[in-house]
């Protein structure tokens, strides 16, 4: 397995969703009223490694959530290495004051549980 690709919001974000673009649009609708400022960051699909020669690919959607940078990702290869995919997520969160721990690696269904980290309750 080769080593994990490094981004360009690498150790830069609060918090990592996996989430499908649907799934991220519904999260900006449903908490429209809540969230103070949500600004695009930008998107790309990454390679992240290999598994036995086949590619490991993410698809990941930057967002600024009240100025915290925020990363929607989905995994697009027919392979899946779940440690793969897991070193990746944390590479890109930044480091905080607790250990990086899943509890940053959110899933989008407690959405609403992270934004009072990010300015908002």
């Amino acid at each position: 397995m080769e080593a994990t690709m490094i981004t360009a919001h690498s150790g830069k974000a609060e918090f990592m969703f996996e989430a499908t673009e649907y799934e991220q649009l519904c999260l900006k609708e449903k908490f429209d009223g809540t969230i103070g400022s949500w600004e695009g960051a930008g998107s790309s699909t990454e390679k992240i490694g290999t598994f036995h020669e086949y590619d490991i690919m993410v698809h990941v959607s930057w967002v600024r959530i009240n100025g915290g940078l925020v990363g929607f990702f989905r995994t697009t290869s027919q392979v899946v290495n779940n440690v793969t995919v897991e070193e990746w997520v944390e590479s890109c969160l930044r480091p905080g004051k607790e250990s990086r721990s899943k509890s940053r690696q959110a899933n989008p269904h407690n959405f609403r549980l992270y934004l009072s980290s990010l300015g908002r309750t």
